[in-house]
């Protein structure tokens, strides 16, 4: 069977809903929103905004290190919650932390450097979520908001 056969099975599989989602409620569905800056000289790098219960997950994602959460700037500042933060993650530090929790199951399908910045928005994202979070992320090539709940989340790390 052909590889693009069996994959379009697989997407065939798959059911995506479309919601609308008013800015006002995203602290009601998530803790944490990531997002890779849309520069590609920063493609290394993910911004968290993150509500107080995601900033715990995650600190649990990256124990023992001093996260400097600063206040929301420019438009970012309109669209989350009054008591949301935010930082930018790069993500070489965040992987060379040496108690980080990422998933080491999703770092053995791909080496960092070759991961897009959705990829590695999703890295965080599934870290943070295994720690007790509500996180999505903003997916720069498909231009919306992601949360990938999959059966078998490596899935999203080898496309």
């Amino acid at each position: 069977m052909p590889a693009s056969y069996a994959r379009r099975q697989r997407k065939a599989k798959t059911k995506t809903k479309q919601f609308s989602l008013d800015s006002k409620d995203i602290g009601k569905l998530y803790d944490v929103i990531f997002a890779s800056p849309p520069d590609p000289k920063y493609a290394d790098q993910v911004t968290a905004f993150a509500a107080p219960a995601g900033r715990e997950a995650i600190g649990k994602v990256l124990p023992d290190s001093e996260i400097a959460w600063r206040p929301l700037a420019g438009s970012n500042a309109e669209i989350f919650p009054d008591d949301w933060l935010e930082f930018t993650f790069v993500m070489d530090n965040v992987t060379s932390h040496p108690a980080n929790k990422l998933p080491q199951y999703l770092l053995d399908l791909r080496p960092l450097e070759d991961c897009t910045p959705d990829q590695l928005c999703y890295l965080m994202m599934v870290a943070t979520n295994a720690q007790g979070g509500r996180a999505a992320f903003w997916s720069q090539t498909e231009n919306e908001l992601i949360q990938v709940q999959l059966a078998d989340q490596a899935q999203f790390m080898l496309h």
